[in-house]
């Protein structure tokens, strides 16, 4: 039998396609994937929701030139939100940071300001999110200034090249703690991280199934419309089946071994070794704008109750008419009631939301 047979075949493979399974047509928004996949190869776009797509470039201006006048002066906030469903135990954590004062991340000549924000969805368990959640920064920090990039010349690559090492350098510590326990931890987690440089430059990154959208302004439709910013890792997906099994591993009803619904994380020991789980995350960037009112990363209790299009229109219904005195206190309201709109929709499991808000800094 061939390694492939019973695979349904793509729809398609055009590459014009993005996340969201529609073709590329913004081209005010500039998005790119870094090449950092070396064990999976390049991420193929999924399908699993429509959502406005993202165009790829590679004519991203050098960071050095993102402290200019002509650079927007963005403002983030950040606000989160927690519920736990039916599920025994609340195994999601978060970090959220709206400035980090690092001096292993300022002290580089083309960062005037840096935020960090994170989500982990763990299952088994909640020993490898508590891990990631503690860790992660600390182990990028070390990572960007171990590896020269506090004086890197090519920001963009340095941040990418410390992106990928850091989910890899996390999985392997915390790989390295289960082993060392009688009997071995199994608990495992997904993450989603977005560090915003200057105010407008997102470095995107993520394994597992949490994700990231944008909400951004159109000003040809006069709407605002949700961009996917992830990468959704499932056993599902047709690209992630054939890597698993090129890679040793067996899916069966869309999970690997017939039990882990996700394809990429940080822990879950059984199935590291020999079965194609990976912890290489989808890592990419993109330029916020004046056009851009927020950002929401969630773990998939949100996604599984609502579309990227509900979510934008949730929100932007609780912050209409919003003013500077209560802008933020709406904000918060918005965060809070996604987490208790998506358990009372259909979601039986925890919901972990955070809710960035961009604003310009004339506001």
């Amino acid at each position: 039998m061939d390694l492939f047979d019973g695979l349904p075949i793509p729809k398609s493979q055009d590459l014009n396609r993005d996340i969201g399974g529609e073709r590329a047509t913004s081209s005010s928004l500039a998005v790119e994937k870094f090449a950092a996949h070396a064990e999976a190869g390049q991420d193929a776009p999924g399908r699993k929701r429509k959502a406005d797509s993202l165009e790829e470039t590679s004519e991203e201006p050098a960071l050095g030139s993102d402290k200019s006048a002509n650079s927007p002066k963005l403002v983030l906030k950040g606000f989160s939100a927690e519920m736990q469903g039916e599920r025994a135990a609340m195994e999601d954590r978060f970090c959220l940071m709206d400035i980090i004062t690092d001096s292993r991340v300022t002290k580089h000549r083309d960062i005037s300001s840096a935020a960090f924000y994170g989500v982990f969805d763990g299952h088994g368990g909640r020993r490898a999110a508590d891990f990631a959640a503690d860790s992660f920064l600390n182990f990028f920090l070390s990572n960007f200034l171990s590896r020269g990039g506090a004086t890197s010349t090519d920001l963009d690559s340095a941040v990418s090249t410390c992106m990928t090492a850091t989910y890899k350098t996390l999985d392997a510590n915390f790989l390295a703690k289960c082993i060392k326990q009688k009997p071995a931890w199994k608990d495992g987690t997904t993450a989603t991280t977005l560090l915003i440089l200057n105010g407008h430059t997102a470095f995107i990154s993520n394994v597992g199934d949490s994700q990231a959208i944008l909400c951004r302004y159109d000003a040809v439709t006069a709407e605002h419309r949700p961009i996917v910013l992830t990468v959704e890792h499932s056993a599902a997906r047709y690209e992630e089946r054939i890597r698993i099994q090129q890679q040793g591993g067996r899916v069966k009803d869309d999970r690997i071994e017939g039990i882990l619904e996700v394809s990429r994380s940080i822990g879950d020991l059984p199935y590291k070794k020999g079965m194609g789980l990976i912890s290489t995350p989808a890592v990419r960037k993109c330029s916020l704008t004046s056009d851009d009112k927020f950002i929401v990363v969630a773990c998939d209790g949100l996604w599984k109750s609502l579309t990227p299009t509900e979510v934008i229109h949730f929100v932007l219904s609780h912050i209409k008419d919003a003013t500077d005195e209560d802008i933020d206190a709406k904000f918060s309201s918005a965060c809070s009631g996604l987490a208790r709109e998506a358990v009372k929709r259909l979601t039986g499991d925890n919901v972990t939301v955070l809710l960035v808000r961009i604003s310009s800094d004339r506001q």
